[in-house]
């Protein structure tokens, strides 16, 4: 922590943004998108298929303009995406939306850690790796415990503003990613 707090904190904000998801987001699809089971699998299915296409050339271009440049704008793409979650109902942004972030997590997440191990020394790689980790682990669990709550209860509804109980972790994950 002593090294690198800042790391450690976008990190954790990060993680907790997206772990409040975790637990939501087939049921958001079944109840409020009217997806059956075969349909959500039909919605993830090109997702991942992007990102498996889109691995490895994100990939060159995080390392051919840099760590730093792939980080920001993987996490910027991300974040619209999730914006387009929180604002739109739709199956169709929800499908594009799922695309953007999964091809922003393939460029941002290899370059964070590639990020992370080059600013400190060769020593302290695995200790500062693992501390990094800890924090997104421990944020994606108080994320995911967090959206299930939020996802069930009108704590943090305000129907007229169109913010209510099922849409409020995808707000909460635009505005901490």
């Amino acid at each position: 922590m002593p090294e690198m707090p800042d790391m450690i904190v976008m990190a954790a904000v990060t993680f907790l943004g997206m772990g409040m998801l975790t637990p939501i987001v087939k049921l958001y699809a079944v109840e409020h998108l009217g997806l059956t089971e075969t349909g959500f699998g039909k919605l993830v299915a090109p997702i991942a298929a992007a990102m498996g296409v889109f691995a490895v050339p994100m990939g060159r271009l995080g390392d051919k303009y840099g760590k730093c440049s792939a980080v920001c704008w993987g996490l910027f793409g991300s974040a619209l995406a999730m914006w387009a979650l929180a604002l739109f109902r739709s199956i169709t942004v929800a499908g594009l939306a799922g695309i953007v972030i999964g091809i922003g997590f393939i460029t941002a997440f290899p370059a964070w850690n590639a990020l992370i191990v080059s600013l400190t020394t060769p020593e302290r790689r695995g200790e500062v790796l693992g501390s990094v980790g800890l924090a997104q682990g421990l944020a994606a669990i108080v994320g995911a415990s967090l959206g299930a709550f939020v996802y069930a209860s009108d704590v943090l509804s305000f129907p007229r503003l169109g913010v209510v109980n099922y849409n409020v972790p995808f707000w909460v994950s635009a505005i901490l990613l």
